[in-house]
């Protein structure tokens, strides 16, 4: 029977984000020691901050510090050999920057930049306190740093500061306030020392909680992820992965009933045999996060040492003054958002067409929704805006283009002669027709300024990285959204010939067939060919 291991994030998921008290989590806690289950805490507390909880708890299992900078285990606790250093009553795994170079270079950055931000060793006790609601006592605790800084920033984020700290090959997080960091997060921790368990005992089955973006890492490398619910009944949205358990009530009593539900699934505490329900909920759970487009994208895309890794395509970022994202598509909202939690400060502007009621939580990203599948005025003022972006790009700017099912639609620009309702007419005829997504697509790619190809024509001399989400079998890239980046291998003859085949030549708009016909007699530009982009 494998072991339970839980590991916990502290601050909103275990403890209360306003009084910090883990009382209503009390039942769980109870049953946790009763069948002995190891509870580690993995928080971006101090070390001391930790300590303290841990003996309020009763907890002497190992326990991770400050966003996974360090790995502390009581001495004697595991049999197996140990790369660890001596550390008091511990044995540390260093994962973590000293906190010294880390304070030094964010002072140094925010002299150079004269950016208006505090970090803890710039505040007395009584700040400290105040920022984090946390007693005098703890205040202390909380500033006796060993890996990481936290800081605010007076007024709005500084972009430019977050873009330093990365360019200076430190990291950033934020989960209630700001963290400058070196290279280390939660889950790295969490799977070392998931790893040790094993060795232990042979085989564990893991659950994790935690409520915020700093704790998708840690998350992601258990079996059994569990997002606790905001005190304001919301949820972080960014976190979206396989298996993933949401609480219904928000805080410590939601990491209550949710560890309680899990250990209850069998007496020895080994929730392996879920009930039939759970089997369902996890199954379809398992199937939307297998196709969400924000999981799609982190697996397709990842950032390190200030480069952006693509389909095995790698792009220095330090290359680029501009970073700009623009796209269009039902999934591209999510996509959007994956793109910001791996560039997030890098990104100098953005906006993307949805369809309506598809957006997603964006901070850089503006999003424009429009109608879909029939396009709407508010799709063509969104494409126009997106044409104005790209053509002001110069060899210095990396666009990021996000494309997914329905970007035909929304994205939409009728080239010179042609009006809105010309194209809304003739994708209705098509439609009801009952045209193939490829003859639709031949089509409306003759009668648009950015699809088949044209978009990434109108941002060339720009590097342009499209990461395009297919809904089309066999994945071509000119049919997929109607092919904005992608060489297009249909003619004007082709589109003509769709026209034909459904017998619409009279009833189609007349400006539309006029350009057509002009198109198939060599008059008007075709798209871009092979070899052209």
């Amino acid at each position: 029977m494998p072991k339970t291991i839980i590991a916990s994030d502290l601050d909103g998921t275990l403890l209360d984000s306003t009084d910090y008290s883990f009382a209503a989590a009390q039942p769980a806690l109870a049953m946790i020691r009763a069948r002995d289950v190891p509870l580690v805490l993995c928080s971006s507390k101090t070390r001391a901050e930790i300590e303290e909880y841990r003996r309020r708890l009763d907890n002497g299992h190992p326990f991770i510090a400050e966003n996974g900078g360090g790995i502390f285990i009581p001495h004697g606790y595991f049999s197996v050999p140990l790369d660890a250093a001596e550390s008091g009553n511990y044995r540390l795994i260093l994962l973590g920057m000293p906190y010294a170079e880390i304070r030094s270079r964010f002072v140094r950055l925010r002299e150079q930049l004269g950016a208006r931000v505090r970090g803890f060793a710039d505040m007395t006790v009584e700040e400290v306190s105040v920022l984090t609601g946390l007693s005098p006592d703890e205040a202390v605790l909380a500033r006796q740093r060993d890996f990481d800084e936290p800081f605010v920033f007076e007024g709005l984020p500084d972009e430019s500061f977050l873009r330093a700290i990365e360019a200076s090959g430190l990291c950033w997080t934020q989960g209630r306030i700001f963290h400058i960091m070196g290279n280390h997060d939660k889950g790295r921790a969490v799977n070392i020392l998931m790893s040790l368990y094993r060795q232990q005992y042979g085989s564990v089955a893991s659950i994790g909680l935690g409520d915020s973006l700093n704790d998708l890492p840690m998350l992601m490398e258990v079996d059994h992820p569990v997002l606790v619910r905001h005190e304001d009944g919301s949820f972080d949205a960014r976190i979206a992965i396989p298996r993933l358990l949401k609480t219904k009530l928000p805080g410590p009593a939601g990491w209550n009933e949710t560890v309680m539900q899990l250990l209850a699934q069998e007496p020895g505490g080994n929730f392996s045999a879920l009930s039939d329900r759970q089997n369902l909920l996890d199954i379809f759970n398992a199937a939307l996060a297998a196709v969400d487009p924000y999981n799609a994208v982190i697996k397709a895309a990842s950032v390190e040492h200030n480069q952006l890794h693509v389909a095995g395509a790698k792009f220095d970022l330090a290359a680029y003054d501009r970073i700009i994202v623009v796209g269009a598509g039902k999934a591209t909202a999510r996509m959007a958002l994956a793109i910001e939690s791996l560039l997030g400060a890098k990104i100098t502007s953005g906006l993307i067409v949805v369809k309506d009621g598809h957006t997603a939580p964006l901070s850089v990203t503006e999003q424009v929704e429009a109608a879909h599948p029939v396009p709407n005025e508010a799709g063509i003022a969104g494409a126009q805006r997106i044409l104005q972006l790209v053509r002001a790009a110069d060899e210095k700017t990396l666009v990021i283009c996000l494309l997914s099912g329905g970007a035909s639609a929304l994205l939409v620009a009728p080239v010179d002669g042609l009006t809105l309702q010309d194209k809304q007419e003739a994708t209705g005829l098509l439609l009801n027709a009952g045209a193939s997504i490829t003859e639709l697509n031949a089509v409306r790619k003759h009668l648009s300024m950015v699809k088949g190809g044209r978009l990434a024509q109108a941002a060339y001399p720009a590097r342009v990285v499209a990461l395009i989400l297919s809904d089309v079998i066999g994945d071509p890239p000119d049919v997929i959204a109607s092919g904005p980046t992608a060489q297009d291998n249909s003619t004007f003859a082709e589109a003509w010939a769709v026209i034909v085949k459904y017998g619409l030549q009279e009833k189609f708009p007349p400006r539309v067939a006029d350009y057509l016909q002009r198109g198939v007699a060599g008059h008007a530009p075709e798209t871009v060919k092979e070899n052209a982009l």
